[in-house]
């Protein structure tokens, strides 16, 4: 039988430390562990997963905290037709693969539990709630719908963060969201039709200009669930609200994005063989086809930064990237590359449109057709852009991979993975 094993240490992620206090307290944890389903199958009494079920917690699955890490191991098969002892059958025992975590000191208990044709990472995010993946330490910005639009984006800058949820102070509801996007687009509409949009009220931008309604979810919802909400409204970020009894929304807990989702859901889930999700961690992005692989929109190093937030706001794109006169890529420019260059011109912000791109974009990693899905997923988490570019050997813009497609390519690959597998 094998074991996805989780242990609640948000301090480190051991998949990934160099750290080898760290490496030895997970080894000494699987070692524990295997040692204790030997010492049961030597006894002759009952199957190691029987006895692992009995020091399992009776706690439900929606009862426990949450996880941050995860490893994954094998454990030696036990011939069922060589037990004649009575015993109590384990919960799934038609199951090949069984998801666990420690809840407590010592004790573990079952997230999910599937067979070897079961995609993994569909079955884990389906078992998580929004709640097992809150931060232990976060914050999130509310802004007052009174507050001048210029204000805003201001305090939205300086928080750190990337969006904010805009209340109504009076009736203590949501009313809207702003983000970067909306930054981009208050200074698109300052020069061509609302002159004086930066001294209005952040309410009535939304009212006027947001495109968008406002989506939450609930900590009750799942992570497979709100992935969906993610792809079919083709949004970053989701607001996670507390409920109460009646599932009527309380207080707001964090914002949860994909980005998130792919670190604690995918990143973390280590298996050694890669055996299981081939169409993960075997696939290519060319075989794939996840992303746009024509009509990739590029920009040159000596357009200015007017053009670049022409683009963004009328493709709906998250990011351009930035070639020179042979179209070879240099790099990419985002909308935070420009809301950083925006700042340096708080006297006048106007002045945007007249830098250079040149003086802007970065050099961020890029990704090959070769690379597995599993790959893109780390190259996309290395960076902080929302967009992964797939260069050829000449390093030519080949295709563009956002978070939306990978999450959208997991949520319909059901199929795939089973057919993957069986062959």
């Amino acid at each position: 039988m094998n074991v996805y094993y989780h242990y609640d240490d948000d301090s480190v992620d051991s998949a990934h430390s160099n750290d080898g206090e760290s490496s030895r307290k997970n080894s000494n944890r699987f070692n524990e562990l295997r040692r204790f389903v030997k010492r049961r199958k030597n006894s002759g009494k009952v199957p190691p997963y029987h006895q692992l079920a009995y020091s399992l917690p009776s706690e439900s699955i929606s009862e426990h905290k949450i996880s941050t890490d995860s490893q994954f191991f094998e454990m030696e098969e036990w011939d069922e037709e060589n037990d004649r002892a009575p015993s109590r059958r384990f919960s799934v025992p038609e199951k090949d693969y069984v998801i666990l975590r420690q809840s407590r000191e010592r004790q573990l208990e079952v997230v999910a539990a599937f067979d070897r044709y079961t995609d993994p990472y569909k079955q884990y995010m389906q078992s998580l709630l929004c709640y097992d993946l809150a931060p232990i330490h976060g914050s999130t910005l509310l802004i007052d719908g009174d507050l001048p639009m210029r204000k805003a984006l201001l305090a939205l800058y300086q928080s750190g963060h990337e969006a904010a949820v805009i209340i109504n102070s009076v009736a203590h509801k949501p009313v809207g969201m702003i983000t970067v996007t909306d930054c981009l687009r208050a200074v698109a509409l300052t020069l061509n039709i609302d002159s004086d949009i930066g001294g209005r009220p952040v309410r009535d931008f939304i009212e006027a200009y947001g495109n968008k309604k406002l989506i939450t979810a609930t900590v009750n919802m799942s992570v497979w669930d709100v992935a969906r909400l993610f792809c079919l409204n083709h949004i970053h970020r989701i607001p996670i609200f507390q409920s109460d009894e009646s599932d009527l929304f309380t207080d707001i807990l964090y914002m949860l994005s994909l980005r998130r989702i792919f670190y604690e859901t995918v990143i973390k889930l280590i298996e050694p063989s890669f055996s299981l999700a081939p169409h993960i961690k075997h696939r290519t992005l060319l075989d794939s086809g996840i992303g746009t692989w024509k009509d990739i929109v590029t920009i040159t190093s000596n357009a200015c930064c007017g053009e670049v937030i022409d683009k963004l706001m009328t493709g709906k794109l998250s990011c351009i990237a930035v070639v020179d006169e042979h179209n070879v890529v240099l790099g990419k420019i985002n909308k935070n590359d420009i809301m950083r260059e925006l700042v340096e011109h708080s006297n006048n912000y106007l002045e945007i449109v007249n830098v250079p791109v040149e003086n802007v974009y970065r050099v961020p990693p890029f990704g090959r057709p070769t690379h597995t899905v599993y790959e893109g997923i780390a190259l996309l988490l290395s960076s902080d852009d929302q967009c992964l570019f797939v260069v050829d050997c000449n390093q030519r813009v080949m295709a563009a991979v956002a978070f939306t497609d990978i999450m959208n390519y997991i949520l319909n690959s059901s199929d795939i993975h089973q057919e993957i597998n069986a062959s």
